[in-house]
């Protein structure tokens, strides 16, 4: 099952609208990437990059958008909440991008050892995997990381 999902877009959402209804956190010290952070009922907002040159800050996605998909019943709801972050008509699909997806498959007293020896993935060598703490890692673009929750 998917249980997360990280979209991002050169848009910036509606400042006013998360105001009206939310916190909006700044971080005044340039300690993370995002200045502003806004927690909503079933999303997480961090908009207007700022840590680094000004130049390179434009150059990165404007908007980032973390949500779990369980919380909505169907994709078309998770959707129109997501739109509904922008100003009405100013955004579509096309201007969103996934950028991280994680999959939690729970399998109790499953060592990580019989994964990792038997893992085939297509497009990764097994020269490009590695097990440190506990946590595999394989590839690179997307990177997989398989670990224990626990």
């Amino acid at each position: 099952m998917i249980d997360k999902i990280s979209l991002t877009t050169f848009y910036l959402p509606d400042w006013k609208f998360l105001a009206e209804n939310w916190n909006i956190i700044e971080d005044q010290h340039r300690a993370r990437h995002y200045k502003y952070l806004c927690r909503l009922d079933k999303a997480t907002v961090l908009f207007h990059p700022h840590k680094y040159s000004e130049i390179r800050n434009m150059m990165m996605a404007q908007t980032k958008i973390d949500l779990n998909p369980k919380d909505f019943d169907s994709y078309e709801e998770m959707l129109s909440y997501v739109f509904m972050i922008f100003k009405p008509n100013s955004i579509s699909i096309n201007d969103l991008k996934i950028t991280r997806i994680d999959v939690a498959a729970d399998i109790e007293e499953f060592p990580i050892d019989l994964i990792l020896s038997t893992l085939r993935i297509k497009g990764i060598r097994s020269d490009n995997r590695s097990l440190y703490k506990g946590t595999l890692y394989a590839g690179s673009n997307p990177k997989i990381r398989i670990y224990e929750k626990v």
